[in-house]
């Protein structure tokens, strides 16, 4: 099903992609004329009342267009994060499991990293989430810059984009992450299966919602 658009108060009104059982991609606008690419998201996921949830998937990256997306039956090409397994419900936010995966055609292989980022809950806070997807010949690899400690104070709009064109060695936030997971490293075909020039997110999960306050694309380098 398609993501809507709608309201979500935390501090102030803002609208918001809601994301059930859907998908969406946006041209990045840089095409294949970047070296590390960082995707940016202010969001938060899924209601208070849930405990734990098994088999949902979250999938942020990149991939070729925005026909034949990783969600779909096959797939041009595709870089990224993905999000799976059971999902526990913490103090202060969703942990889960999560892996590099890159999906051509039908085919899809995870990398072997868990560094157990945070989702947080809808209606109490919106964390941040950077992917610094860097190019490689051939693996790509990225780095990560997540929720990870036991706050729930709100990222504001403000803070979010003011973050943005910081390098990651000088990110800092309270009770966030910043750091180059091992194992991340995936071999990338643009040649034969596409440049990935669209920003893309997948959220499988159809008892509830993922919403998205805001997402950018920065080209870092």
């Amino acid at each position: 099903m398609p993501s809507v658009i709608n309201t979500q108060t935390i501090g102030a009104s803002d609208l918001c992609i809601v994301m059930n059982n859907s998908q969406f991609g946006r041209a990045h606008g840089y095409g294949d004329t970047w070296n590390s690419l960082r995707i940016a998201l202010l969001f938060s996921a899924g209601p208070d009342n849930v405990q734990s949830i098994t088999g949902n998937v979250f999938r942020v990256g990149l991939c070729n267009g925005t026909v034949n997306m990783p969600g779909d039956v096959t797939t041009n090409n595709s870089y990224g994060v993905n999000f799976f397994g059971t999902w526990a419900r913490g103090t202060y936010g969703w942990n889960m499991s999560n892996s590099a995966f890159r999906r051509v055609g039908s085919t899809e292989t995870l990398s072997a990293t868990n560094i157990s980022p945070r989702l947080s809950f809808q209606g109490v806070s919106r964390y941040p989430l950077f992917i610094d997807i860097v190019k490689g010949s051939p693996n790509y690899t990225f780095n990560f810059w997540y929720h990870s400690g036991n706050g729930t104070a709100d990222m504001t709009p403000a803070s979010f984009f003011g973050y943005l064109n910081i390098p990651g060695t000088y990110l800092s936030y309270t009770d966030t992450t910043y750091g180059a997971p091992t194992g991340t490293s995936l071999a990338i075909d643009t040649a034969t299966n596409g440049i990935l020039d669209t920003v893309y997110c997948g959220w499988s999960a159809t008892t509830w919602s993922l919403w998205i306050s805001y997402i950018a694309v920065v080209r870092l380098s």
